[in-house]
């Protein structure tokens, strides 16, 4: 029974430290990869970011369920109210994303994109205009 108990310890010890490591592997990473790692993590928690859409999609995609449709990925460059940095990646499906508004602000869990909303350049907190830019 001790040794069960030793065994279950030590594979709760080696999660919790996986866990904690795993988000500095992900951050600023766009791939599947980082955003799959950050949504299984309970450690990690959802955040408000802040950024710019740039005005040509990072990626695009055949879509795989109809093929007749593209799918694009944007690689925005966004900021906490701390003002901390994070590429994060807003995947749009089927269509671009409109020319304006041109800025975001998304609900993250590390490197995966819950939802985003478009806004206006009022809409961002003071503090991180300057930051976003124009």
């Amino acid at each position: 029974m001790k040794k069960l108990m030793k065994y279950l310890l030590g594979i709760v010890i080696f999660f919790l430290l996986i866990f904690s490591i795993m988000p500095f592997f992900t951050k600023n990473k766009t791939g599947m990869g980082a955003v799959v790692a950050d949504m299984i993590n309970p450690l990690v928690r959802s955040e408000v970011v802040y950024g710019k859409v740039p005005a040509q999609a990072s990626t695009s995609w055949e879509d795989q369920g109809t093929k007749k449709m593209r799918d694009y990925g944007y690689n925005v460059h966004s900021y906490f109210l701390k003002g901390h940095q994070r590429i994060i990646q807003i995947p749009s499906f089927g269509r671009k994303l409109p020319a304006q508004p041109r800025f975001v602000k998304v609900t993250i869990k590390g490197q995966r994109m819950q939802r985003y909303q478009l806004i206006s350049r009022e809409q961002i907190p003071a503090k991180l205009r300057a930051k976003i830019g124009e």
